[in-house]
Order: structure tokens, then sequence, then C-alpha cells
């Protein structure tokens, strides 16, 4: 059980403590359009007429559009020179929420030979006012020599190896072309992807082939669509491609959202983007109201998923998943679940104990601040929870305007939303040795944006306590059972995939309050 508060949270337009985490959504969706774009035709097309004695390029533009609103661009420019091909896809968009605008900026960058031989790439990622750019320089062994800066603090260096049949994008494409990409053919490869550092099996499938409407006219186009399985779920979408593959549009459906990418002229990529407010797609409304005293006891959800997937939330130690026909049931309260053994490993502990480029630990600020939290404070619960309320005093601008900004950005800045609440909590446990993680999924609010008894998408945190995650919320001062686990994190914004497919996509058929032993109930 949990302790209950007498004076019940509520969200509403003023107080943004808990917020909507569709920056991950949108990252998820924009990294499919990376994807999508590094197979584009122009690609092939130059390398086929680059030679060492000039350089030949091309430079394509797309609107970038969410539920038929234009919320940003995509700019492609693919070069070839000496034997070699750069290209280089940047994403620039601006997302409204509640009426608050948030930017986020991606610029990828990759280099290969014309024959398909990764040579390097770099990857440049803005959201507020952080900057992160990650660089890599592939050897001879095709391990992968990174480094990272964060607003001009270099890393230390790491190594990535890259599997032997990881393909970039000018491989990619050529790949597609000499299947002569006919109706009725499936393509398949492995496909490396700098803006989430990961390689991972693409499927490729040529349905049709159509006349249809573009910017340039009416053309004759294929209808293709692909999957992208990517570590816990798969990723599918569709676009319309001309016979070399280059791409006309490109449609992607994360977090109930429908992202559209679509060839357009640089007038029409750059033009002013429209009024939206989308992320309320992601909500997920409650069947009835909810208690604080029920929130504070044991909750069993009934959730079915409005489209067919076979991800599902997952198991905590917090949080019981039984998969049903149309959906799953999750049990939640204090010890209601069991996290799986590999999340407890003497690996997976040490890695959460690490400072990453978002969880920035080791920064002295930081790091002074926990110590000076935790004085006097006996054990690990006792020092989160110090933390925890630090954490909700520090930063005193709770806004919906910070897209995502690090722990280190949260601290200096004292802004953001449940998102930053999470990282900086968690970077400030992996401070003073406690393993830490960050979680996304939805929180029920009484009252938002106008809305009543529904579920919101929110971050928050778990520490490693007593052989057991256990979650801590800095954003709305206390966890409960009415938090929602979708998906367990790193807090880089690039591993939210899990998360991201099922935002928007659940609905919750009924909520019962469990008596009795939950171990049991769960188990039913």
């Amino acid at each position: 059980m949990w302790q209950i508060v007498n004076n019940r949270f509520w969200l509403d337009a003023t107080a943004k403590k808990c917020s909507i985490q569709s920056c991950q959504v949108l990252f998820a969706l924009l990294f499919s359009a990376l994807a999508w774009s590094g197979q584009d035709g122009a690609s092939a097309k130059v390398a086929a007429t680059g030679g060492a004695a000039a350089e030949q390029g091309s430079t394509r533009w797309f609107v970038v559009s969410v539920g038929g609103k234009k919320i940003g661009y995509q700019r492609q420019v693919i070069a070839a020179s000496a034997g070699r091909v750069r290209q280089t896809d940047t994403i620039d968009i601006v997302i409204d929420r509640g009426g608050e605008k948030a930017s986020l900026y991606t610029e990828t960058m990759t280099e290969e030979t014309s024959a398909g031989r990764p040579l390097n790439f770099a990857v440049r990622y803005r959201a507020s006012s952080q900057e992160t750019l990650t660089q890599g320089k592939v050897l001879a062994d095709r391990s992968i020599q990174i480094t990272e800066t964060v607003n001009g603090v270099v890393r230390p260096m790491r190594t990535l190896q890259l599997s032997s049949d990881a393909l970039f994008p000018n491989a990619q494409i050529n790949k597609l072309r000499a299947s002569g990409l006919k109706p009725g053919t499936t393509i398949r490869f492995v496909a490396f992807d700098p803006s989430v550092m990961l390689s991972f099996p693409v499927q490729t499938k040529v349905l049709s082939r159509q006349q249809s409407d573009t910017f340039e006219g009416a053309k004759p186009l294929l209808k293709v669509e692909q999957i992208m399985h990517l570590p816990g779920t798969d990723v599918p979408s569709s676009a319309l491609v001309d016979a070399q593959f280059n791409l006309y549009t490109v449609d992607t459906a994360i977090g109930g959202l429908n992202m559209r990418l679509a060839a357009s002229t640089r007038a029409a990529a750059l033009a002013p983007n429209d009024s939206s407010n989308f992320f309320v797609e992601q909500f997920a409304k409650a069947p009835r109201a909810l208690s604080a005293e029920e929130e504070a006891g044991t909750l069993r959800y009934r959730i079915r998923l409005k489209a067919k997937t076979a991800t599902v939330a997952p198991q905590t130690d917090e949080q019981r998943v039984t998969v049903s026909a149309d959906g799953f049931d999750v049990v939640i309260c204090a010890r209601c679940g069991t996290a799986a053994a590999s999340e407890k490993s003497a690996t997976a502990l040490a890695a959460a104990r690490k400072p990453t480029a978002w969880l920035q630990s080791d920064d002295p600020e930081i790091r002074q601040a926990a110590l000076v939290q935790i004085k006097g404070k006996i054990g690990a619960q006792a020092q989160m929870q110090a933390l925890e309320a630090f954490v909700a005093a520090h930063i005193s601008d709770s806004n919906l305007t910070t897209a995502y900004a690090s722990a280190k950005e949260a601290f200096a800045s004292k802004t953001g939303d449940c998102t930053e609440h999470a990282l900086l909590l968690a970077a400030m446990g992996r401070a003073v040795g406690i393993p830490t993680r960050v979680v996304g999924g939805l929180a029920y609010a009484q009252d938002y944006l106008g809305q009543k008894d529904i579920f919101v998408p929110h971050a928050w945190m778990q520490a490693f306590i007593d052989d057991r995650w256990r979650s801590f919320d800095a954003a709305l001062g206390r966890f409960d059972s009415g938090h929602i686990a979708l998906a367990i994190t790193d807090g880089d914004p690039s591993s939210a995939f899990v998360g991201a497919t099922l935002l928007g996509n659940v609905a919750i058929d009924a909520i019962d309050a469990v008596r009795g032993d939950p171990a049991d109930e769960g188990s039913k």
C-alpha cells in the first residue's frame, strides 16, 4: 500500500508538472522518416554518376505533417565524389503541446564508398537548449569509434561493433534496386541507423503500380510496405516510390499519430507550419473516476489494443502483465510483479549506475547537490525520497516548452515537465551510486486540459533498492497504482520505441480495485 496523500493532485493547464511525452513519440516518428529517406533512390543515382573529377549531387525537400497538419520539413542532400557517397538528412519540426511550442532538430550524415562500404557518420540532435553531436568512424574490422559532444563538452570515446551484414543508406538502395522492384517482390536486409545507433532487420514488399498525384504532376509510382524490426517492437509503414526508389510519400503510424513525409518544392517545405495540438490523441479515457484511496491500493486494468501489435506493457516489480486475446491485463501495486532477472544482473545494474549523454551523473554540480541532499539519510530508500523531494522543488518552472532536456540542462535551467523531473532524479540517484532507469507510460488525471478522468502520457523513474526496482515520481510527488508503465528506457529519447508504439493504441476497458493478496489476483 502507498501512503494516501490528502490533497489529490490535479492536472490542469496551469499546473503542468505532469505533462506529455509527445517528444519521444515524435522522435520515433522522425527515426522512421530518417530510415526511409536513407533508402531514397537519389543516393544510388548520384553514386552511379559521381566520379573523381567532379562532385555530383542532389537535394530533395519534404513536408513533414502529423494528422494532416504541417509541423516542419526535411531536406536531403546527397553528394558523390572520388568513389564516396555522402548523404545528409535534416529534419526540423515544431510541436504544439497545450498551446506551448517546442522544437526538435536532427541532422544525420552518413558516408560510404560507392560500393557500399561504411566509412563514417555524424548525428546532431537539438532539443530545447541542448545540442548533442555523435560522430562515428568505421574501422577496417567494422568496429566504430564513437565520440559524443554534449553542449560543447566531449565525452570519453567508446566502441561499437557493426555487424557484417549491416548496410548504410547507399548500400540499402543498391540492394532494393537490384531486386528489380517488381510487384510481389520482398527484399530483406539489415540496416544501420546512426540516429539511434542500432542495426535492425528491414523487410520491404513491393505491392503494386499505380498512377499517383505528386508535386511534379501525375506519375506512375510503386506502392511499397516496409517493416522495421526494432528491439521489442515492429514499426510498419507504407510509401510511394518511383522506379529508382525515389520517395514521394511515406506514412507511419506511431502512438496514435500518423506522420506523413511528402516530397515537395523547397518553398512548400519551408512554408509556415500549421497550428496543431495532436497529442490529445495519445490520451486514454478512464472508464470511471478513481479515488486517491484506490490509487494507493491495488488496481487491475483491462487494456485493449486498438490496432493489433505484438507489443505489450513490460513486467516490472510493481506491475504484473498478462496477455489477453485483444490486449493485456495489468495489476499494479508496490509488490505486484517481478522484473526479469536480466534487469537485475550485475551487468544491467552496472550500466544503470553509469553516466550517459542524458543522465550526466558525473556532472560536478549534480553530484554535489545529490551528496548534500542524502547527508544523514540511511539507506537507498530514504536517500531516493530526499532526492525526489529536492527535484520536485528544484524544477520550479514546470511547463511544456521544453522539448526534451537532459538532466544537466534541467538542473541548470530549473525548467521542464515530467521528463526533465525523471531524468534529473535518475541522474542524481546514479551520482550517489544507486542504479536508476527511466519509465514512460500513462498516469491518471482527474482533470487535464479540460478533459475529465483520463490517462495522459507521463514519465517517472525507478531505483534499484533491496533487490527490487522501485518507482519514484518527482513531477507528481508520489508513485501509485494510477501509473501504468509502457516502456523502460535509459533516458535517451531514441530508446522510446516500445512505449511510443503503445501510446495512443491502448483503450482501458475496465479498472477494478483488488482486495486481498495482490500476487494471487495478478495470477488469475
